[in-house]
């Protein structure tokens, strides 16, 4: 299962206040100190503190937070102040606040259920020895990573757009729309993971639909059907399988040069869309994947975050019609759930090869019974459909 791209170190100067939930003073003053020493005034985090369930209740009444961080056992003598529990309640009612679990009692019978269901970003034990530096700690750097992007974005709310308004007007909506993904996707990538889900349509705080096959993955029609029944925008989101190469090919022939030397890629002649292209063809890509200009973005496209050598880029997920004409002159056409990327010439796609359009996964082996005979002494594919 694919995870949310990892925060690097944060640079950033700007504070994210983070309500930090434990009945012992002791771990928050020490955090505070160790963060004055190193941050001084103009630290990246500034730390409230509650003591209690009720004071945390009180503090997070005006939403003023942009992250909040709970320990489980909040009381030795009051097993009604359950932290975990708590989570799990806050989880409830607003899925976008990111929150963290720092606690002794990670594996207590008491608790353990409430931190399974829960949207926790991450969860740690008290035993965690931070990083030296406490920016390069992963936990931190996530408190504030998911913090930032919270505040930024938590006056947008693309969750409840009423659908009849967005299809009379999509343009209008776009801002909040295309923030959806970063404002939600701890908490479904979580449950995607939980149901075994390849992909999901998310409307308003739920997961409505998903599977464990990608070739299922709705098409606009479907969309149009969910959204029309629960009267929100519907988000689809899919597993991006990325492509499993690590680096550049030092041996073996094939038929795209690239930038190595004599390195090439085999190819495959094929239509996407309406356009007839010869892709790479990649057996290390489980998904196919595509420059927006060979598909545009529609009403139901939903761009997500992924990272290949070392890049990052955005993409979305569709169902697109895809073409092939063997050596026979015979012709198939089959639905295929393919990446589309936007700003191509900018990713990592064509650093090996810069006039790629495409990169042809293993998807098409599957949406096609063929015969493909690689010719390396003439760089040329030969392709019988069965």
């Amino acid at each position: 299962m694919s995870v949310a791209s990892e925060p690097a170190a944060n640079t950033a100067v700007e504070a994210v206040s983070v309500l930090w939930v434990d009945d012992n003073s002791a771990v928050v003053q020490n955090f505070r100190k160790l963060l004055a020493e190193q941050e001084g005034k103009n630290a990246f985090l500034a730390i409230d503190w509650a003591s209690s369930i009720r004071l945390a209740e009180e503090k997070l009444a005006d939403d003023n937070y942009g992250a909040v961080i709970i320990d489980c056992r909040m009381d030795d003598f009051n097993l009604d102040e359950n932290g975990a529990r708590f989570l799990v309640e806050l989880n409830r009612r607003n899925r976008a606040l990111p929150t963290f679990v720092y606690s002794a009692w990670l594996d207590d019978a008491l608790y353990r259920p409430f931190l399974d269901q829960s949207y926790a970003v991450d969860v740690r034990s008290k035993s965690h020895r931070f990083e030296r530096r406490l920016k390069s700690d992963s936990f931190i750097s996530k408190i504030h990573f998911f913090g930032a992007n919270y505040v930024s974005l938590r006056q947008l709310r693309p969750e409840r757009i009423a659908y009849r308004d967005y299809v009379k007007d999509p343009d209008k909506f776009r801002p909040a729309t295309d923030i959806h993904w970063r404002k939600h996707q701890h908490w479904i990538l979580k449950d995607m993971e939980r149901h075994g889900y390849e992909w999901c349509v998310v409307a308003g705080d739920e997961v409505v639909d998903g599977s464990d096959d990608l070739f299922e993955f709705p098409d606009d029609s479907q969309l149009r059907s969910i959204g029309e029944r629960s009267n929100l925008v519907p988000f689809a989101y899919a597993e991006t399988r990325i492509p499993e190469e690590t680096g550049p090919a030092k041996t073996g022939q094939a038929w795209s040069r690239t930038r190595y030397n004599n390195d090439y890629y085999p190819t495959i002649r094929i239509g996407v869309g309406e356009r007839d292209i010869v892709g790479d063809f990649d057996t290390g890509a489980a998904q196919t994947v595509v420059s927006e200009e060979l598909v545009k973005k529609g009403m139901f496209d939903s761009y997500r975050e992924e990272a290949h050598l070392g890049g990052v880029y955005k993409c979305f997920v569709k169902n697109v019609t895809l073409t092939v004409v063997d050596d026979y002159g015979v012709r198939q056409e089959r639905k295929v759930p393919i990446q589309v990327v936007p700003e191509w010439s900018a990713t990592t796609f064509q650093t090996v090869n810069s006039n790629r359009l495409a990169l042809i996964g293993r998807d098409v082996l599957r949406a096609f019974e063929m015969e493909l005979l690689l010719d390396s002494h003439h760089r040329k594919t030969f392709v019988r459909l069965l």
